[in-house]
């Protein structure tokens, strides 16, 4: 930035790290944005005859430069020895001091060890890194002697940085009793908020709760909500009632314009389950995902109907059509079935063979007051134990949210139902990370580390090893 605070537009060439890839297309794009199409101001300063990428370089922007000789000095590159490289740096970027590193090295890295993959300036004076912890591994030796660069660098004020490790690059295999390389990148988390509560016939007490409950959730950092099945009124379904028929609306309507606005104005991505009027007498049971800017990011309408006692829903409900599509957001792919549809092991899977991230499963189930407390024990013990093993078979997390409360039958003719609650996360092993009651109210905010679902699936490769070859008859009812 000049002292006029004019930005400069400094324009690098690109030659696709190192002659790897072609690049030409690449090398028009700052032309294009400035010249042809004004979207970027300030003044244009040009730098073509320097290869230079983003990740090569890394600024504490306080005059120190940090990066590695195996990219910049790299023959591929530029044709300039330490001296010439530096001095270029510090004339074009203002520099006081360039550090350089001459260790530092990623199996498998096209950018011959861009800095931005190995350390990191953060503030305080800290430089954040990876260690490797196995001396076995090949990255331990010139991850070591990298450490030890790092702890010889100073501060313009001759300080020593503060360091912290970054990720620990070897975990041990507990499956096979040796050490494997996991993924040397960032963490990658979410936390999850989830929202387990009763409801009553006042629809609006319902949302304003749900408002209420989405905003402390979202307060406590929450960037996924999900909220559980059918969750602005009882649920209906106890009996077949053709004036229940009214509470349904089209999507989107005006459900859908009240939780958009909750999802843009807390910034979150939101899971809804809404009853959908598609046309006069078509009726579907509906997730809708919100995106952080309130717009619909998809919807997912329930596959599997149940029709038993107290759950009448093929009175309601026709079956879903739009088949098991994870819904793409912000946060990741999202694998958002309806209740009863987690009961069955086909459509978790064919959620994760389509790349979904998560699953996800609003929810309405719960006890009968005849039940015994030994039968109520089995019904919820297999209601988590299926689940769980979504995550396994799949090597995802899960999400599970249920409502809570007793909701009394409107016909007599049964003693209702006590929703059992007990909403949880699992982890992609089936661990539970979080759980709630089976009687009370609850708010839970839960960070899941979505860097796992790879290590779990290179530890314990289901994928692999399915004989698609022969799995043809589970398309049919029944096998005789």
């Amino acid at each position: 930035m000049k002292e006029d605070a004019t930005p400069l537009l400094l324009d690098f060439c690109f030659n696709g790290w190192g002659m790897k890839f072609a690049a030409n297309y690449d090398n028009q794009i700052n032309n294009e944005l400035y010249f042809h199409h004004p979207v970027l101001k300030g003044e244009y300063v040009f730098c073509r005859n320097f290869i230079l990428e983003g990740g090569s370089i890394e600024s504490d922007g306080k005059g120190s430069l940090l990066t590695t000789e195996q990219c910049l000095l790299a023959k591929n590159r530029n044709e300039m020895n330490r001296q010439e490289v530096e001095d270029f740096l510090k004339e074009t970027f203002n520099l006081k001091q360039v550090l350089w590193l001459k260790h530092g090295y990623l199996a498998g890295d096209d950018t011959d060890s861009h800095v931005d993959t190995l350390a990191r300036f953060c503030p305080d004076d800290t430089i954040v890194y990876v260690k490797c912890t196995n001396e076995k591994d090949e990255h331990y030796k010139e991850l070591a002697m990298m450490e030890e660069e790092l702890k010889a660098f100073r501060t313009l004020d001759g300080n020593c940085f503060n360091k912290a490790t970054w990720l620990a690059a070897l975990r041990h295999h507990a499956i096979s009793r040796r050490c494997i390389l996991i993924n040397i990148c960032m963490k990658r988390t979410i936390k999850v908020g989830i929202i387990q509560q009763t409801c009553t016939n006042d629809i609006r007490h319902n949302l304003s709760k749900l408002h209420h409950n989405i905003e402390q959730v979202a307060a406590a950092g929450a960037q996924l909500v999900v909220l559980q099945e059918l969750h602005n009124t009882p649920y209906f379904c106890q009996t077949e009632d053709t004036d229940m028929f009214d509470l349904a609306e089209p999507v989107p309507g005006p459900s859908t314009g009240f939780y958009s606005e909750l999802a843009a104005g807390y910034g979150i991505v939101l899971v809804t389950s809404l009853f959908e009027k598609r046309a006069p007498g078509l009726y579907h049971n509906t997730a809708v995902v919100f995106d952080k800017d309130g717009s619909i990011a998809g919807k997912y309408r329930k596959m599997h109907i149940p029709d038993d006692p107290a759950y009448y829903e093929k009175f309601y409900f026709t079956p879903g059509d739009l088949g098991f599509e994870p819904i793409q957001t912000s946060l990741g792919k999202l694998g958002v079935q309806v209740c009863w549809d987690q009961w069955y092991p086909e459509g978790a899977r064919l959620m994760a063979l389509k790349g979904a991230e998560i699953l996800i499963y609003p929810t309405a189930i719960g006890w009968e007051s005849t039940d015994t407390q030994e039968e109520k024990i089995r019904q919820l013990g297999a209601w988590v134990t299926v689940q769980r093993g979504h995550a396994v078979a799949n090597g995802l997390p899960v999400i599970a949210v249920n409502r809570v409360g007793h909701e009394p039958d409107p016909s007599g003719q049964t003693n209702g139902i006590q929703f059992w609650g007990n909403s949880f996360v699992a982890g992609p092993q089936g661990e539970i990370l979080a759980q709630a009651s089976n009687m009370d109210e609850e708010n839970m905010v839960v960070e899941l580390d979505m860097t796992r679902s790879e290590n779990v699936r290179r530890w314990w490769p289901f994928l692999r090893d399915r004989r698609i070859d022969e799995f043809e008859n589970l398309t049919r009812r029944f096998i005789d």
